[in-house]
């Protein structure tokens, strides 16, 4: 017999299951990209808009890049008297306070190291320091990195009294070829984008905003709450929305730059909250939102119930590459075979990342030679973030750390002039 004992027949067994398991994810994706794909032509912002709007940034020793984040909110084409812009310094030990002072913002500085969570200091700014009872009618939260588009707000406004909860506007990737790995995370970012925001957007699915470059309505928060229980407060307040019969509109008009991480250390301590968070999730919410698509038959609760798999089904990609060559070695070639399997597995995660990368960039109608660091190393993503979720499991992360930023100190540098599409009327520290 080719396969020698019951322990070795199961190992095959699992194999087929993990494989299984991995083809039904791609299916449901897939099913959802192919229903809405095109891109439509772009809605006119709104010409007369009315709500009073907060921007608020979060930032934790961010005195490289608030800067040109607090420019790009106060250049915004929206009436002036309607906008107010807050940097909170989160338990800084830097210069942002000051930074964001001089830029133009007005600062709430927080210090409270034992609670060192984006959540916190967002619920401390609405509810302490009283922005939640200042009469605004929606909050932009925005991350300290990210550079807005002069119509971004025009966009969103017009979306939210459409009569959503929230409106989620459209990352741009602010430095894709800086590195490999900001390279790797533009084109992961894209796929975001393009395999479930847009087509999701199309069809008027909620969506489940990503905590930067949103519109939330001050009465969503005082319904749902401004604090968190895990790390991925965005993903909380979604699906508590979700729950609540509220929806999340994708904009996808609403645009704005964010920069990627440029190191792996960066990179990995990203996602390894982003996934720590989705893991604390499923116990609180899984049932919840399986009950509701099943009953409702909604389709976002079951988009949010897969989410909070997903770190599951990257561990299942893990295992399959690890016991893939285990099983090939059983086979009477023995190692010889488990050498060739394994080549030939990582060549087919490989080149199926590649493919999958190169037409996400042809239909968005972007050229794919300027992507080629991201395309060389995209095939890697099933071994990256398997090994983030296995490790994010073991040892799952608490708090909110800062990110390396790769901006001059001045806040200068920053992505092309025309990655909106035209020149921005940002000053001249935007970019």
């Amino acid at each position: 017999p080719i396969l020698r004992g019951a322990w070795e027949t199961a190992l095959v067994v699992l194999l087929a299951v993990l494989a299984a398991a991995q083809a039904l994810i791609g299916v449901y994706f897939a099913f959802i990209f192919l229903r809405a794909p095109r891109r439509r032509p772009a809605a006119p912002p709104a010409e007369d808009p009315a709500t009073r709007i907060a921007v608020v940034i979060p930032a934790r020793n961010e005195e490289r890049v608030v800067r040109r984040a607090v420019a790009s909110a106060l250049a915004l084409d929206y009436p002036p008297d309607l906008v107010d812009v807050y940097v909170i310094a989160d338990d800084c030990r830097d210069a942002t306070a000051a930074v964001a002072a001089e830029a133009g913002a007005r600062v709430l500085v927080r210090s409270d190291p034992a609670v060192r969570t984006k959540a916190a200091a967002l619920g401390w700014a609405f509810e302490e320091k009283g922005l939640l009872s200042a009469g605004y009618g929606a909050f932009c939260i925005l991350d300290a990195d990210n550079v807005l588009d002069p119509l971004f707000l025009r966009h969103a406004e017009r979306r939210l009294r459409d009569g959503a909860a929230a409106v989620q506007g459209r990352v741009l990737p602010s430095n894709p070829s800086e590195t490999f790995v900001s390279a790797f995370s533009s084109l992961v970012a894209d796929l975001g984008v393009r395999l479930v925001f847009l087509p999701l957007g199309n069809r008027g699915v909620s969506v489940l905003h990503i905590g930067t470059g949103v519109l939330i309505r001050a009465e969503a928060y005082r319904k749902l709450g401004c604090h968190a229980e895990t790390l991925v407060e965005d993903t909380e307040f979604s699906i508590r929305a979700l729950l609540a019969g509220e929806r999340i509109a994708y904009c996808d008009e609403a645009v704005f730059l964010s920069e990627q991480c440029a190191d792996l250390r960066s990179f990995w301590r990203q996602q390894r909250r982003w996934i720590s968070g989705n893991l604390a999730l499923a116990p609180l919410f899984f049932r919840a939102l399986v009950r509701r698509a099943v009953r409702a038959r909604d389709e976002a609760a079951l988009g949010a119930a897969v989410k909070l798999l997903l770190p599951a089904f990257c561990a299942v990609g893990l295992a399959q590459l690890v016991l893939g060559p285990i099983a090939a070695a059983l086979l009477p070639k023995g190692f010889a075979g488990a050498s060739a399997t394994i080549f030939a597995v990582l060549a087919s995660v490989w080149l199926t990342g590649l493919v999958q990368a190169v037409l996400i960039r042809i239909v968005d109608g972007r050229p794919v030679l300027p992507a080629w660091r991201g395309l060389l190393v995209f095939g890697l993503q099933p071994v990256f973030y398997g090994l983030v979720a296995v490790v994010s499991m073991l040892r799952p992360k608490r708090t909110w750390d800062p990110i390396a930023r790769g901006e001059a100190a001045d806040g200068s540098a920053a992505g092309p002039r025309t990655a909106f599409g035209r020149e921005p009327t940002a000053p001249a520290s935007g970019p």
